[in-house]
């Protein structure tokens, strides 16, 4: 219902999509920060992270083997939640647009590390033409060009492991510098770097474009976490094991990489790890925020003109102009939005909560199909297993928000705002449709 483009994406396509979603900069950053919790452990929270993300995904995973949503997360919510809560979803949606600007201006000051004079600007928004060229017109080679991306990315990732794995300090496991901050401390570490391993139950958003998403979308999410949280066990474990913690806490893992790698293999990480965790990051958020924008088009809350699809590449071209335009303004103006684009933790969690409903609403809208699920469970099993992923999501919210200033709290607060007023002046207009199929 609803599908007016050809269904390229196979299994490996989705891989490559989901683990550039996944590996991004986070890992590179978050790392040292996470350091500072809990020590050596860092490897330990890794893994409960891990398991943390999982639980946290439960509820999409319930929906995305249930039925093919034409128009990924919006098409879920706004089917299975309701009216409100899909218009409130279609905004969210052009909110995290922004997201991109700041990881495409991050993606411009790594090139200058590399070259120097160059423009930073100039360098994201060449990148920025021509991944939307890629993605608007040959959706199937972004895939391939993706999985290529992704696969030097874990070589980078695996070559830091393999060269600082010798260099580890005896004794890796031993007080002080292990378990540092003690249970407290492992949990905070946990939470917070369980947002580096999010993002796989985005590929919902491909849902109109892959083959068989019932069979496959479930299978990429858990298999994706499970397998980056386990790359990033060794990632940490090297991280925290090469150099004593006072010069790695609140650290990139770019300083202990300085410490046993050669100036070519450190270039190397630079390109293949930071680099290309950035761009299979953008990558993917292209290519996938147009589709659920293209259902929320047709059902009113967007002007439908938006959401027409061009004959020749079978994509909604003018979305992908507008999600461009969106991302290029801000980069050539100089507009500063790093405090927008920053401050969308309750945003994330927002969709999530949003999402849990969702799931606990499918016996009663979709009954058959439910039945008929890989994932069918009872009714209160179903509620249980929603709610505990509520649970871990809210901790994480007051976890997160607990340490940004009452500015970035007001302004998370205030894009949500604005987004359920958005939605209540379009209320009247809009009409959702049955966007979704067996398989």
């Amino acid at each position: 219902m609803g599908n007016n483009g050809k269904r390229i994406l196979t299994l490996s396509d989705l891989f490559g999509m989901a683990i550039g979603m996944v590996i991004g900069t986070g890992v590179m950053t978050m790392t040292g920060i996470a350091i500072g919790y809990t020590g050596r452990s860092v490897n330990i929270a890794y893994l409960l992270a891990a398991v943390l993300t999982i639980i946290s995904s439960i509820p999409p995973l319930f929906i995305l083997a249930t039925a093919r949503f034409t128009g990924g997360q919006y098409s879920q919510i706004s089917v299975l939640a309701g009216k409100k809560a899909g218009g409130v979803y279609a905004y969210l949606n052009i909110a995290l647009t922004l997201q991109s600007t700041l990881t495409l201006l991050s993606l411009g000051q790594y090139v200058l590390t590399l070259f120097t004079g160059w423009n930073a600007k100039w360098v994201s928004l060449i990148i920025l033409t021509v991944l939307t060229l890629l993605n608007a017109t040959y959706l199937k080679s972004s895939a391939i060009v993706q999985k290529i991306m992704v696969a030097i990315l874990i070589i980078a990732l695996g070559s830091y492991i393999v060269q600082g794995w010798p260099n580890l300090v005896p004794n890796y496991t031993s007080a002080p510098d292990f378990m540092s901050g003690g249970i407290v401390g492992l949990l905070k570490a946990s939470i917070f770097v369980s947002s580096a391993l999010g993002g796989a139950t985005y590929i919902a958003d491909y849902s109109d474009r892959m083959k068989n998403p019932v069979r496959d979308m479930p299978i990429v999410v858990v298999v994706t976490t499970l397998v980056v949280g386990i790359l990033y066990f060794f990632v940490a474990t090297v991280a925290g094991g090469v150099l004593p913690l006072s010069e790695i806490a609140n650290k990139p893992l770019s300083v202990g990489a300085k410490s046993f790698m050669n100036s070519g293999m450190f270039t190397f990480f630079v390109v293949g790890g930071a680099i290309f965790a950035l761009l299979t990051t953008i990558n993917s958020g292209l290519g996938s925020k147009p589709y659920p924008m293209r259902i929320s088009c047709q059902d009113g809350w967007l002007p439908k003109s938006w959401g027409a699809i061009n004959e020749k590449f079978n994509s909604p071209h003018k979305l992908y102009v507008i999600i461009y335009l969106l991302n290029a303004i801000p980069l050539v103006l100089g507009i500063d939005i790093s405090i927008v684009a920053t401050s969308i933790t309750l945003v994330f969690v927002s969709i999530r909560i949003l999402m849990a409903y969702a799931a606990m609403r499918l016996p009663v809208v979709m009954p058959e199909l439910w039945e008929k699920s890989k994932f069918h469970v009872s009714k209160p099993m179903l509620n249980g297993l929603c709610g505990l992923s509520l649970v871990v999501n809210l901790s994480s919210l007051y976890l997160t928000l607990s340490g940004k200033s009452a500015k970035e709290i007001l302004m998370n607060l205030g894009m949500l705002g604005l987004t359920v007023v958005f939605m209540l002046l379009r209320y009247k207009k809009a009409n959702i449709t049955a966007s979704y199929e067996a398989s």
